[in-house]
Parts: structure tokens; C-alpha cells; sequence
């Protein structure tokens, strides 16, 4: 709907996106806000790409890291990972902080979903645009508590395979981005 849209310009307007790429452009954009965290961007080996809207995939990865940076404790670790898993590239944000309740996981992805632990001013509405932008694109998002302490939340969205003969640039190997810490600056 058009309300969902606000923003992106348009969500119907795709091309190939280079989701290491854009994980990297929103992990850079979220640096202020997490310099009291300790992120890591995780890519796999090879060079994962989407159908997409670049803009809106942007938001999506901007959103997933910012919801854990603003729900988690200073000094906690979040880690901003991609892989591909069969025909889907599977983009997971894991945290170390306090998690969400058995009984609210399911409404992290509603509108003006918050948790009751939540600690800081916000309209709820990060993770239910993650969601959106997710089923805009043909994927979907899920989240789980971590054993012990954290939370893992889980976007799916159909993997893009370039035709070889496209002359699109080969695989490359890039594995890490770590975010520096208020105590590194």
C-alpha cells in the first residue's frame, strides 16, 4: 500500500542489488547510533545478490540493525549476517540484549508492535516495515529468542542467480565490516 511506500520511492521499480553491498551502506549509516555496541557485518564468501528495490532494501537492513541497536544495552554485541540457503538469501540480525517474551514474539512485526522490555522512545513500526518491505519483495520475517539471552530475527527474500553470460564481475571473497566502539574512536 501507499503508506508502506512513503519513502522508498517506487517499490515496484526493481534492478540487481548487491545485498553485501547494502549491508555495508546501512551498517555505515547506523555507526553513530552504535557506538556503544559491537557490531559486525558477516557476508558470505561469495557475492549475494536480490531482485530488488535498492532503497527499500536499504531500509530494511538500516531497520533490522537499529532495532537492535536501540533495544540492546551499551557494550552488547550485534551481528548483521547474509548467506544463500538454496534459492534464498537469508539476512539475520543477532543480539546479545534481553530478548522479547514468549507471548510478544509474534507481535514484533505488527504495527506499533513493542515489546514490553522496551526501553527506548519508538513507534514500533521498524520491524513491521522490515516485514513489509520483506513481502513487497516476496520474502518474509521471523525472529526467535537466542538460548540463554538475545534475539535472532530472520528476513527471507528470493535470491537472484545472474545469467553467466550477463558479464556480471565474478564472486569476491569480502567476510567482515566491524563497526568501531566508543572506546575505539
Amino acid at each position: 500500500d501507499s503508506s508502506t511506500s512513503r519513502g522508498l520511492g517506487d517499490v515496484y521499480k526493481r534492478q540487481v542489488v548487491d545485498v553485501g553491498a547494502a549491508m555495508r551502506k546501512a551498517a555505515r549509516r547506523s555507526a553513530y547510533l552504535a557506538r556503544n555496541h559491537r557490531v559486525q557485518v558477516s557476508v558470505s564468501l561469495h557475492r549475494l545478490f536480490v531482485w530488488a528495490n535498492g532503497q527499500a532494501i536499504e531500509m530494511l537492513l538500516s531497520n533490522l540493525l537499529n532495532n537492535a541497536i536501540v533495544h540492546t544495552p551499551p557494550g552488547s554485541s550485534i551481528t548483521l549476517a547474509a548467506r544463500r540457503e538454496g534459492g534464498e538469501i537469508v539476512l539475520t540480525v543477532e543480539d546479545d540484549g534481553p530478548g522479547v517474551s514468549s507471548e510478544e514474539i509474534g507481535q514484533l512485526f505488527c504495527q506499533y508492535g513493542r515489546g514490553s522490555q522496551a526501553s527506548c522512545a519508538g513507534t514500533g513500526l521498524g520491524l513491521y516495515l522490515v516485514a513489509r518491505i520483506a513481502a513487497l519483495h516476496g520474502g518474509h520475517a521471523t525472529a526467535v529468542n537466542l538460548p540463554g539471552a538475545g534475539l535472532r530475527v530472520m528476513v527471507r527474500l528470493p535470491a537472484w542467480t545472474a545469467p553467466q553470460a550477463a558479464g556480471m564481475p565474478s564472486p569476491v571473497s569480502y567476510t567482515h565490516l566491524t563497526l568501531p566502539t566508543n572506546r575505539e574512536v
